[in-house]
């Protein structure tokens, strides 16, 4: 915890929503509840709810899709890898080829073997 308060409350106060930037990399919160010294009044308590960690998840999106391949367009935070698989029964997956991806990047797939299956499925597949 680096100390940086970003709010803080005193006495009786109502409901209210509070929104606070958050920099990107790891961060701890931390809330606190310290009773004072002056009596037992009120509910002696804090309560938050409906708190919101919007995550940025990795997304794949497949698209321009012919009978031998498609793009793959990676968004996300930072890099990472992405494995191309093949299935001819959706039970049983293949790694067809793997790239590394960073945030907009395009990757375009072309299976030669494609002719050989007369149904063949894919999928692009993330850590």
């Amino acid at each position: 915890m680096n100390g940086n308060l970003l709010q803080g409350w005193s006495g009786e106060v109502g409901w209210a929503n509070y929104q606070f930037g958050v920099p990107a990399g790891t961060n701890t919160f931390d809330w606190r509840y310290v009773k004072d010294a002056f009596g037992n009044s009120g509910l002696d308590a804090a309560f938050i709810d409906n708190l919101e960690l919007p995550l940025v998840a990795p997304s794949l999106r497949l698209s321009n899709t012919t009978a031998t391949g498609f793009q793959v367009q990676f968004q996300g935070s930072s890099p990472q890898s992405v494995r191309i698989q093949g299935s001819t029964d959706l039970t049983a997956w293949q790694t067809l080829a793997t790239t590394n991806l960073a945030n907009g990047a395009v990757f375009q797939f072309t299976d030669p073997q494609a002719p050989n299956y007369p149904f063949r499925f894919y999928r692009a597949v993330s850590p």
